[in-house]
């Protein structure tokens, strides 16, 4: 048997799930600090499942008022489109990209977030579960629930399509001229996979980012920020899983 063959129940016993605790929703976090973002996020959950071996690394599954919520956090494709891949084959339905990414427009700032429409698949994971003229899509009737949500709260934001690289440290300038020539808001390691994942499996997907750098200004993650957008940068880490949540608890 190869590794697309391996059935739900496959990973269930390996991660230790049983029906009863797989969820409706998954949010994908994508972030470099994958222990102290597990960490944090554990706090908004009761009945935390100790997930076995490899599945325990990078997700959980715990109560958030009394339904089971997985949360998982990411960096890069191949991870995401692995995490996602099981969940949906184990009967997740939902999922919920979040994370950072940086901007492709002038104008945007730090803190604004950005609803993908699409991502484009530069990021070598997706391929295997899209064929090259499949879009990466995010589901309209998630998208909406998002925009209601930011609406409510007052936020600035973006939606529109977007492009996933597999290499961050490997962005050129032409790159990003051109990214931005095609029109795409924001650039990412992972929502492109999660996106095709989710739809080769018939699961509904959105996408919620928070802007942390404009690379069409020459800006980068290791500046430092001026004070009001390190103030912006900061609100929006506890904005991006105040709103997730409150997604999970618009979903039928």
């Amino acid at each position: 048997m190869v590794y697309k063959e391996l059935k739900a129940e496959d990973f269930m016993h390996d991660a230790h799930l049983t029906r009863k605790d797989i969820p409706k929703l998954l949010i994908v976090d994508g972030h470099w600090n994958i222990s102290g973002q597990m960490r944090k996020f554990r706090q908004n959950l009761t009945k935390v499942r100790k997930m076995h071996g490899f599945w325990g690394n990078f997700a959980m599954v715990g109560n958030y008022k009394g339904e089971p919520l997985g949360y998982s956090v990411v960096y890069g494709a191949p991870i995401a489109s692995e995490i996602v891949h099981a969940f949906a084959l184990m009967g997740t339905r939902y999922f919920l990209q979040i994370g950072s990414f940086g901007a492709l427009r002038k104008g945007m700032r730090v803190g604004d977030f950005l609803i993908p429409t699409k991502s484009e698949k530069g990021d070598g994971a997706s391929q295997y579960y899209a064929m090259p003229h499949q879009i990466a899509d995010s589901s309209k009737d998630m998208n909406q629930i998002l925009i209601e949500i930011l609406g409510k709260a007052g936020h600035a934001y973006h939606i529109g399509p977007m492009y996933s690289t597999s290499a961050m440290l490997g962005e050129t300038k032409e790159m990003i001229a051109d990214w931005n020539k095609k029109g795409y808001l924001g650039v990412d390691l992972e929502t492109a996979a999660t996106f095709a994942v989710a739809k080769h499996f018939g699961a509904k997907r959105a996408g919620l980012l928070r802007m942390i750098d404009n690379v069409v200004e020459d800006k980068h993650v290791l500046m430092e920020l001026p004070a009001e957008e390190e103030k912006r940068h900061q609100q929006s880490k506890k904005d991006i899983v105040k709103h997730a949540l409150a997604f999970f608890e618009r979903l039928p």
